[in-house]
């Protein structure tokens, strides 16, 4: 999206307060109904983030109008949804769900990813990233739980054109399905620290978007709130997963090429 295009949409997000919003708009992500809108949700979502300043909580006319706008520069870029809308990977014996998101084949890779970093020595850089993913699994079934999303379920295929305000929930409610309070993680045995590496540091929270290059929201999806941690980004939790960890891709690249003394540098 061409920066004029950006500075011109973001003009109606500028009254709406930051977390509200950028949280709803994290729960739209979460209805099936709109899988195909993927694209034009995370586009909006970066809006978001990038403009909302004010104290207004936002509405569902809101995120009409939103979808509406960001849909004249995105919508021609949306295709029919090919995959399911949630998958489900195994990580330690455990079963989590995770939406399928923009990326291709986004669970499959994963899992291989997973069972890779299963098999890695418990200590260091590598023990740090085996708890990083299970807590950023953890946190995306517990939204799927909330958003009442099984495995293998699948949207209705193609794109909308409008949002259907009056049959999802409201914006409070979806903004519930994205946003978990501290203790809401420690019960679910989710350690807020091991999320740290997945929450977007509040200085970069003014960034552009664009269909062909992600995003530091992309690859940082979380908010922290000081008591809450927002799941802004929901379609992009899967692939976060398999692309945080460069250490982790250093490891398997050394491991394939064998030899015992291949992990002692982590």
């Amino acid at each position: 999206m061409a920066n004029s295009d950006a500075r011109g949409l973001g003009v109606g997000f500028g009254h709406c307060d930051l977390h509200k919003s950028v949280a709803a708009i994290g729960g739209l992500l979460t209805l099936p109904v709109l899988q195909a809108n993927t694209l034009r949700l995370e586009a909006i979502a970066h809006l978001a983030l990038a403009n909302c300043n004010g104290r207004r909580s936002p509405t569902l006319q809101n995120a009409s109008r939103w979808f509406k706008s960001v849909g004249t520069r995105v919508g021609p870029l949306e295709d029919p949804a090919e995959d399911v809308f949630v998958t489900r990977v195994i990580f330690d014996g455990a079963n989590y769900r995770i939406l399928e998101g923009l990326r291709e084949a986004n669970g499959h890779h994963l899992q291989h990813i997973l069972h890779a970093v299963e098999g890695m020595p418990d200590r260091g850089k590598l023990r740090a990233a085996k708890r990083s993913c299970q807590a950023l699994l953890v946190l995306s079934d517990l939204l799927c739980a909330r958003a009442d999303l099984d495995a293998f379920l699948e949207g209705p295929g193609r794109p909308l054109e409008a949002l259907p305000i009056k049959s999802i929930p409201t914006m409070k409610q979806l903004a519930a399905r994205t946003t978990f309070s501290y203790r809401d993680l420690a019960v679910a045995g989710c350690d807020v620290q091991w999320l740290s590496r997945f929450v977007l540091p509040r200085d970069e929270q003014s960034i552009s978007w664009s269909p062909n290059e992600p995003s530091a929201f992309d690859r940082q999806p979380l908010l922290d709130t000081g008591s809450e941690i927002i799941a802004a980004l929901p379609s992009a939790l899967g692939a976060v997963s398999r692309t945080r960890f460069p250490w982790t891709q250093n490891w398997l690249n050394r491991s394939v090429q064998g030899g015992p003394e291949h992990d002692r540098q982590f």
